[in-house]
């Protein structure tokens, strides 16, 4: 999967959330939910969904896999 992250205004903190195969409207309530808990802004949560709105469901997916704790550590090794 390829991942995508956007230039954020802020920066954000990766989030624990994993992307599954489940309906766009359920995966972006999930990674409202858990971004929310990460503490981040409803700017930067806003940010990020209408980013990974842009697109088709694999684009959706991953942009929300850009911000996931797994996918942020791939990226500092």
């Amino acid at each position: 999967m390829e991942i995508i992250q956007i230039n954020p205004t802020t920066p954000r903190a990766p989030i624990a959330f994993t992307v599954t195969d489940a309906n766009a409207f359920t995966l972006i309530a999930d990674f409202k939910r858990a971004a929310r808990a990460a503490d981040w802004s409803d700017t930067q949560v806003d940010e990020t969904v209408a980013q990974a709105m842009l697109g088709n469901y694999h684009h959706l997916q991953c942009t929300l896999a850009g911000y996931t704790a797994d996918s942020v550590a791939d990226f500092q090794r």
